[in-house]
């Protein structure tokens, strides 16, 4: 009798633990992100000073342009942030707290000069929920082999950074399959890698500014493309096999040496595109 009392309340002890255990948890876990329906709503702050005043009620902080050095560990507080902006700033590193932020879906790191990418990509393989990343003019030859770890990465901007090693990006997003739209303006492109089309998934594709003297057919082989920028590139026409781009939407070709003779094709060969010569 002892020994089945003893088993008994083991029992009860165990499946009570493991009640509280689970208690505990429910509680401790982080609600998912607001939608964008309800995020445009919430307050965006501009001081982080005020933000740490209320974290709770942090969804957005922008400190762009406030001469940042460094930023405290403290910033890993914020554990609802859902769009983070530290674009023009003088940040070499970002805190390692910032793993804390499992809600963060936006992070805007442009003009950021200096600040290293290794270090930086090592945290932002640990935000789950990351989906548009900004790191236009921050001075990257190349991207760490970590960006491959932003599974959930839709809106990526590579801008402005006229020493990256394009190869090595369209390497490590190849299996990016939620990456919608991708930025490469002002690379001082003058080709694009051989592999590019591999990058199925990709619907919007903005080439503004670079060095291209003729069409990247790869391009032709991105057959989800929605939008397709080709703005200020010294194009003189495009290949009459565009027209295999059925999904293409809308066209930039602002800015090319494109004549009127050409553009007429080109109209005729994608009658369901717009073709936006002004912008």
């Amino acid at each position: 009798m002892k020994n089945c009392l003893s088993i008994i309340f083991s029992t009860v002890f165990f499946f009570g633990l493991s009640s509280c255990t689970q208690t505990a948890k429910t509680q401790n876990a982080l609600p998912p992100p607001l939608p964008d329906s309800l995020l445009r709503r919430e307050k965006e702050y501009t001081s982080l000073e005020d933000a740490l005043a209320a974290p709770e009620k942090v969804y957005m902080l922008d400190l762009k342009g406030q001469g940042l050095r460094e930023l405290p560990e403290s910033i890993g507080r914020l554990k609802y942030l859902q769009h983070l902006t530290l674009s023009e700033n003088h940040l070499k590193r970002l805190p390692d707290s910032l793993v804390m932020l499992k809600n963060l879906q936006l992070l805007l790191l442009r003009d950021n000069k200096g600040l290293d990418a290794h270090s930086t990509f090592n945290i932002l393989t640990q935000l789950p929920n990351l989906q548009y990343l900004t790191l236009s003019n921050l001075n990257l030859s190349d991207i760490p082999r970590q960006i491959k770890g932003l599974d959930s990465l839709e809106v990526f901007i590579l801008s402005a950074n006229p020493k990256i090693k394009i190869k090595d990006v369209v390497s490590f997003l190849g299996d990016k399959q939620k990456l919608a739209l991708l930025y490469l303006d002002k690379n001082n492109l003058e080709s694009l890698p051989n592999d590019m089309d591999k990058l199925k998934q990709v619907n919007g594709l903005y080439l503004n500014g670079n060095k291209f003297k003729s069409f990247p057919k790869v391009i032709l082989g991105m057959k989800q493309l929605s939008a397709l920028d080709l703005r200020n590139n010294p194009i003189q026409k495009l290949p009459k096999s565009i027209k295999n781009l059925v999904k293409l939407e809308v066209l930039y070709l602002h800015g090319t040496q494109i004549p009127d003779s050409e553009l007429a094709k080109i109209r005729e060969w994608l009658p369901n595109t717009e073709i936006v010569l002004d912008y």
